[in-house]
């Protein structure tokens, strides 16, 4: 029942919003440089997703000459608008160093927002309880739906695996792609680091309790790095969110007797994909800048839900759909359900 309160959210924002847009800004200095807010974080999120949202919303309102720019440092960007009447250049900064990251600026504050590809632990939760509570609708913003894609090099015959086949491998059970019907050779591992939400969620959903990281894994900061890796090691297997796939091949993933699914907008919005997960914004449940929540707003409705889904992750736009496999279904379910469609989550 914890997700209707932001399902409540969502749509009061969406009806909130005026249809020509956000309100353009007002009452800055002129000629002067201001810096609007923070989001520190998911690497997932702040690659590519966040500059994405934050363009747009500066362009809604009123922002000319709209880009990003790196910030300095790898993983850091600046996304930089200008107000041409009054000569202002306004500023959001990004650093996307792993959802851990988030919480501890936002403990600090030194970020307004947190970005995070998995749930916010107990131990973030009791660290920040001071500041809010994090489990709240309040704080804890749902922005989107991610498929936590397993990738092997392109040359690579390995075509699918069990969840349990996975945890296998990453824990060194299976070290020979010979023992998964591949060709014979070492198994190279890479893996997210230990700052990251993508890593959290693969132990969360794979490993689990049962298995550990086999310490022989290559570890990386970005999904980028580590997908573009992968592609050049006909001996790699990594695991990264689904719009990191790049020029890796991905590979469908069972979980127990359910069939193998790819990860793909079909399957993730319906959560059918085994390794599917939401993706968040963490905030202070009422933020004293006024740019935080108007921002929030954005990224809820549907045009920032439309960016969600132009970067590679899933909306949560509600859509019919036709079930994967649905031809592959019992007759006799067929005939029930003719011309019927799924909703997605």
């Amino acid at each position: 029942m914890r997700f209707l309160p932001v399902l409540v959210f969502w749509l009061s924002a969406t009806l909130s919003f005026h249809s020509q847009g956000l309100d353009p800004f007002t009452g800055l200095p002129a000629n002067s440089q201001v810096d609007l807010f923070t989001i520190h974080g998911s690497n997932t999120i702040g690659a590519a997703l966040a500059p994405a949202l934050v363009e747009s919303y500066l362009r809604a309102k009123g922002a000319d000459e709209v880009q990003t720019m790196p910030a300095g440092k790898e993983n850091e960007h600046w996304v930089i608008g200008q107000l041409s009447a009054t000569q202002t250049q306004i500023r959001i900064a990004i650093a996307a160093h792993g959802s851990g990251t988030g919480f501890k600026s936002l403990a600090n504050a030194k970020a307004d927002i947190a970005a995070a590809s998995r749930p916010a632990k107990d131990k973030e939760v009791k660290a920040l309880q001071s500041l809010t509570d994090l489990n709240s609708s309040e704080s804890e913003h749902i922005i989107g739906i991610d498929g936590l894609a397993i990738v092997i090099h392109p040359d690579n015959p390995v075509s699918d695996l069990s969840v349990a086949e996975i945890a296998e491998v990453f824990s060194g059970g299976y070290n020979d792609w010979a023992q998964l019907g591949g060709n014979p050779g070492p198994i190279n591992l890479y893996a997210r680091d230990n700052k990251s939400g993508t890593w959290d969620s693969f132990k969360r959903m794979v490993l689990g309790k049962q298995y550990q990281l086999a310490e022989t894994a290559l570890r990386f900061e970005s999904n980028d790095e580590l997908s573009d890796r992968v592609s050049q090691d006909p001996k790699a297997i990594g695991f990264v969110g689904l719009p990191s796939v790049r020029n890796a091949k991905l590979i469908a993933i069972s979980d127990g007797s359910a069939k193998a699914l790819l990860p793909n907008k079909l399957t993730v919005a319906t959560e059918d994909y085994a390794l599917a997960r939401r993706l968040y914004f963490y905030t202070d449940d009422e933020p004293a800048n006024s740019y935080v929540k108007e921002f929030l707003s954005f990224v809820l409705q549907q045009q920032g839900q439309q960016i969600v889904a132009d970067t590679g992750f899933i909306s949560q736009n509600v859509k019919a759909v036709l079930p994967e496999f649905y031809a592959e279904l019992p007759r006799d379910f067929q005939q029930i359900t003719d011309s019927a469609k799924r909703l997605t989550v």
